[in-house]
C-alpha cells in the first residue's frame, strides 16, 4: 500500500515541477519563434510552435499516468505484475 501511494505522490511531484518547468519552454519557444532566426527549413517555425504541446502531452502521460497506476494498485486493481499461475486465468 505505501508503494502505490508513493507512486501517486511521485507523479503529483512530477507534475508540479513539469508545470513549473513549462512555463521555461514556453517561454523559450516563443522567444525562438518570434526571433526570426529559424530560417534553416520550411517546417522549423511550425515545429518549434510543437515543441511545448509535445513537452505537455509528455508530462501528461508521466505525471498522470504514474497517478493514475498507483491510484488504481492503492483501490485494489491488479496493473501488470505475474499471474498467479501458468494458465492464464488467474485461479
Amino acid at each position: 500500500m505505501g508503494r502505490n501511494i508513493a507512486l501517486v505522490i511521485g507523479g503529483m511531484i512530477v507534475f508540479i515541477i513539469g508545470l513549473i518547468v513549462a512555463t521555461v519552454v514556453n517561454s523559450i519557444a516563443t522567444t525562438q519563434g518570434a526571433a526570426d532566426t529559424i530560417n534553416s527549413f520550411s517546417g522549423a517555425k511550425s515545429l518549434n510552435d510543437l515543441l511545448p504541446t509535445i513537452f505537455y502531452i509528455g508530462l501528461l502521460v508521466i505525471g498522470l499516468g504514474a497517478m493514475g497506476i498507483g491510484a488504481a494498485q492503492a483501490a485494489g486493481l491488479r496493473i501488470g505484475g505475474k499471474k498467479k499461475n501458468g494458465n492464464g486465468n488467474g485461479r
